[in-house]
């Protein structure tokens, strides 16, 4: 309806100018159309890119969503392995963590924040989350895979899961302030500077948790390697050919477990138990042929105690191919 009426009010202007300058030439009424038209299109143009400035001045633009932590294959990790990185995303996030509380503290230092500070505080805040998620989500891998065993450390699991949620939670609290704007912002400078006390405060008060969180798994790694690898035989077998039945019934029950890429407390114990007793059988009649096996057994299974998985699948390989085949039965 405006642009009709802006052409309208074109022709109009144009045909009464015609109409008063005798000198000057009349244009047609196709000329007189087009000018208009043409003026009209202009005219819109400058319009629109005034409301499109307008607009621009009004928004707040914030940071890209942070790219995800990298990409990892737990399984191809031992425990150890993972555990480790875990400590290490944990103090990352903190790092990160730490470095969004200074940028809003600085930011609000004079009692107001503008567009860029919100931006620069907003990047801070956006880094620190990524870095809370990506420890998370190794935490999340730890329990699906060693979950099992984690009693002796479960306390200190839980406790490191509870700092990032707290961590996660105090942050969101600061997003959703920013994403306001710079008046908002403005407007809760007491409550972001709450936010960010609490965020100084639990980083403090749980040092002690993450600081004992790999030592703990470490400690643990060594007390299930020695009970396991260290257990007694329940069945020694009574010939050769027993021998090497229950040396293949240990490598079995190991590729068994396995086939979930995983394997739990029932079926460690399951394997640790016929590993002794394969052990046990070949010092009892193995000879010199199957000797070398019981230290294969040994180190196999101290592999798979320890959540040396991913090493523990590669020797078994080996180990399968070279050993005699199984006896037929009869």
């Amino acid at each position: 309806m405006k642009k009709k009426s802006l052409l309208v009010f074109l022709i109009l202007t144009i045909s009464l100018a015609a109409c008063g300058g005798g000198a000057e030439p009349t244009l047609s009424v196709d000329d007189q159309v087009m000018t208009a038209v043409a003026a009209t299109a202009t005219a819109q143009a400058e319009f629109d890119n005034a409301v499109d400035n307008a607009v621009a001045a009004t928004v707040v633009a914030m940071p890209p969503t942070p790219t995800p932590g990298p990409t990892v294959d737990y399984y191809e990790l031992s425990e150890e392995e993972l555990a480790t990185l875990i400590d290490e995303a944990v103090e990352e996030a903190v790092v990160a963590t730490e470095a969004s509380s200074a940028a809003t503290t600085e930011a609000t230092s004079d009692g107001t924040m503008t567009s860029e500070e919100v931006y620069t505080t907003a990047e801070y805040i956006y880094d620190a989350e990524a870095a809370v998620y990506y420890a998370e989500e190794l935490l999340a891998a730890y329990y699906d895979l060693y979950g099992a065993y984690a009693e002796d450390i479960l306390y200190l699991l839980t406790a490191v899961e509870e700092d990032l949620d707290t961590l996660i939670y105090a942050l969101e609290e600061v997003e959703d302030i920013l994403v306001q704007g710079a008046e908002v912002a403005t407007a809760t400078i007491e409550q972001l500077n709450e936010a960010e006390t609490s965020l100084t405060t639990h980083i403090s008060e749980s040092q002690a948790d993450r600081d004992q969180f790999l030592e703990q798994v470490k400690t643990g790694l060594q007390d299930r390697e020695n009970t396991f690898a260290n257990m007694a035989p329940n069945e020694i077998a009574g010939d050769l050919n027993g021998t090497l039945d229950q040396l293949h019934d240990y490598i079995d029950t190991v590729k068994t477990s396995f086939g979930d890429r995983k394997i739990d407390k029932n079926e460690l114990t399951q394997i640790a138990q016929l590993g002794a007793n394969a052990q046990a059988s070949i010092l009892a009649n193995g000879g010199p042929k199957l000797q070398g096996f019981g230290d294969s057994i040994d180190s196999l299974t101290r592999q798979i105690s320890r959540g040396e998985w991913p090493q523990a699948g590669r020797d078994l390989g080996g180990f399968e191919a070279s050993i005699p085949s199984r006896p037929t039965r009869r």
